[in-house]
């Protein structure tokens, strides 16, 4: 998905997607998380532990490890979201000083699509997340 595609998605979620859901959140739980940063070029990858706030919110923690030419970092840190029309998910990671906001589409057990940091530089990517078993 490219970044401008992901931003439409938000535009949409922001200015009349309804968020909708069932009791629990369909995103509660633990996903893997797979990354590619674009620049400065790098791989992240780790786990994402959310539970249900809401009916369509979910809250949790993040941790993951950073691969670049100049070596690897473990990044851990906070995340938040909203599942919009059982299909749309926005949500942030606060890590490392940085806001990141992720947009993706779920489907079955995966959620695909964009980031890109909202603060602490210009970083931004794709990502995918599969639910751990």
């Amino acid at each position: 998905m490219r970044l401008g595609t992901a931003l439409s998605l938000l535009a949409f979620a922001a200015c009349g997607g309804e968020a909708t859901g069932p009791a629990d959140s369909p995103l509660a739980g633990t996903w893997r998380y797979e990354a590619v940063q674009e620049s400065p070029a790098a791989e992240l990858r780790g786990d994402v532990m959310w539970r249900a706030t809401g009916a369509d919110a979910f809250e949790g923690t993040v941790s993951f490890t950073e691969t670049t030419a100049a070596g690897v970092r473990i990044v851990s840190g906070t995340s938040a979201g909203t599942l919009y029309a059982d299909t749309l998910a926005e949500f942030t990671f606060i890590v490392a000083g940085a806001t990141r906001l992720h947009l993706g589409a779920l489907r079955r057990d995966s959620v695909a699509g964009a980031w890109t940091a909202l603060s602490g530089g210009a970083a931004r990517g794709t990502f995918i997340l599969r639910r751990s078993p």
